[in-house]
């Protein structure tokens, strides 16, 4: 008797949680921002081979995502992003990098991506992440005619990680 009385409670509560996923996503855009500080591997030193073997601890790579899947309700989704990441870490941290866009309208769909190459010679986490607190994104939309938005910091979308 219990365990059906487990069941039918944990079928609720799976009932529920879907219900309320699907309401949310008709109405607001589904946002995942990334931002990974990573050691650099043998694939990327050889993508960017002006890297000198002796120099590799002095440079990392920046990954950012940004993905937004929406529904067919919410119209005029944009994206700001004021700052680049050259102009956020400037010309003594940025060292190379390579972007990437896919807007896809017909599935709902955008992202992002941006992979960068940074000299971390003089620098610590902390400083990686003040310089990148000063960047934001704002993403908008409308649903039913109201203008909605969010914006983003992105000092907290970062993680550091060795690989």
């Amino acid at each position: 008797m219990n365990k059906s009385r487990f069941i039918v409670v944990l079928l609720l509560v799976f009932l529920v949680v879907g219900v309320g996923t699907y309401t949310y996503y008709r109405f607001n855009p589904i946002i995942n921002i990334n931002t990974k500080i990573i050691e650099l591997d043998e694939k990327s030193q050889e993508k960017y081979n002006n890297i000198d073997k002796s120099q590799k601890n002095n440079f990392k790579k920046l990954e950012f995502t940004l993905k937004i899947d929406y529904s067919d309700n919410i119209d005029d989704l944009e994206i700001n992003i004021p700052y680049s990441f050259r102009e956020l870490l400037g010309e003594d941290v940025y060292w190379n990098g390579s972007s990437y866009q896919d807007k896809d309208p017909e599935k709902n769909k955008i992202e992002y991506k941006d992979e960068i190459i940074i000299n971390y010679k003089q620098l610590e986490n902390k400083d990686i992440k003040d310089l990148l607190s000063k960047g934001t994104i704002t993403i908008t939309w409308k649903l039913d005619g109201k203008k909605k938005s969010k914006t983003f910091n992105l000092g907290e979308t970062i993680t550091f990680s060795k690989t």
